[in-house]
């Protein structure tokens, strides 16, 4: 679980965080504000907004 981390880390280094999570043979849940325009293909990607999951 990595709550929020993405805030910390400049454009660069959060691809390659998301890069080595996707890769890694571990689950791993990640939260965060915003994706914003990060690439994420091989993960699941869920939005909570009012209360909902989409």
């Amino acid at each position: 679980m990595i709550d929020d981390v993405l805030s910390e880390l400049d454009e660069n280094r959060k691809q390659k965080l998301l890069d080595y999570l996707q890769r890694a043979e571990f689950q791993s849940f990640l939260t965060a504000v915003s994706l914003g325009d990060l690439k994420c293909p091989q993960g699941i990607v869920k939005q909570v907004a009012g209360g909902q999951i989409r």
